[in-house]
């Protein structure tokens, strides 16, 4: 038996990312006994049963520490994200290793595409993903520099960074880039990690929600209900990126349920649930137990934090 985590369902049938391929399955047990569906970004167990034409795949529902709390309908989630870690530092994989034994939430770590495959090496046999941190709305074409999705599917990646506010503010990043980029990600199923997020005089002006409800609106234009509850969206206020400042938890909590009120009034309840929202702004080890503990806050957006020897009791932070 194995896990995965639902990113489609049709006339019945769930198709399952286990992590080294997707499967065709249907619900059986005790989704019958409790009297629900499975919902698209649920963490399932997945089990071949019968054999020869009558072998099929079957789900059962996730029943471990790896389960968010059961107010919840999805995992917690780290994502890591520094262009300065040293992926082929021994250092760095004994740490991570450590960091991998962590029962409460997945680990994703982010790098620049030049170190993709080496990351991918180094923590193939952990309990770590590996995404990118930038990724191009065209296939193909004269775009020098930049990295086509299909390249990233290549490489093996499941999860990508999309918006990410240096992006906005260096290369000229736009709401409407944003959501080609999340269109064209979700075309090669890769998971969109969508980030918004307001400037300290926006916060100061009391236009916080506002902004940041447009940045979500169009980020998700054309996005069907099943793919947004697959995503992650990253809320990082830009004030707090690397300034050592950090939202309240009040201010966090405020700003990702107004978020998960958004998705719900594009799609429904059911996929507001679903779709994870995370928090990033100078998480650091001494305030992860407090902003992960919110009940729209399923996670964090990690920076410079990774890079500090305490980096695992943020994600080790129950």
């Amino acid at each position: 038996m194995s896990r995965g985590r639902i990113r489609k369902a049709l006339s019945g049938f769930y198709y399952v990312d286990t992590g080294e391929r997707t499967v065709t399955c249907r619900a059986r047990g005790k989704f019958r006994q409790e009297g629900r569906s499975p919902l698209v970004g649920d963490w399932v167990e997945v089990k071949e049963t019968g054999e020869g034409e009558g072998m099929v795949w079957e789900i059962e529902p996730r029943r471990s520490a790896f389960d968010r709390p059961a107010a919840a309908n999805v995992d917690q989630l780290v994502v890591v994200s520094s262009a300065a870690l040293p992926v082929t530092d021994p250092f760095l994989i004994d740490r991570v290793a450590a960091i991998a034994a962590a029962r409460g939430c997945e680990t994703l770590i982010c790098v620049p595409a030049c170190n993709i495959s080496a990351a991918s090496k180094a923590f193939k046999d952990l309990r770590i993903s590996v995404g990118a941190e930038n990724v191009y709305f065209e296939e193909k074409g004269a775009y020098t520099g930049e990295i086509s999705p299909a390249m990233l599917v290549d490489a093996g990646v499941k999860y990508v960074i999309i918006g990410h506010s240096e992006r906005r503010e260096y290369f000229a990043e736009t709401d409407e880039t944003v959501n080609k980029k999340v269109l064209k990600a979700f075309e090669h199923e890769i998971t969109p990690i969508v980030c918004c997020g307001e400037t300290l005089t926006q916060r100061e002006q009391g236009v916080t929600i506002d902004f940041v409800r447009q940045q979500i609106k169009i980020a998700f234009l054309n996005v069907t209900a099943q793919q947004a509850a697959t995503a992650v969206i990253a809320y990082e206020p830009i004030w707090a990126i690397g300034t050592g400042k950090v939202a309240t938890t009040e201010q966090a909590q405020e700003v990702c349920k107004a978020i998960r009120d958004c998705i719900a009034e594009i799609y429904d309840d059911a996929t507001a649930a679903a779709i994870r929202i995370q928090y990033g702004g100078s998480v650091s080890a001494s305030n992860a137990a407090e902003l992960f503990a919110q009940a729209d806050i399923d996670g964090g957006l990690v920076g410079g934090a990774s890079l500090k020897p305490d980096f695992g009791k943020i994600v080790n932070y129950k």
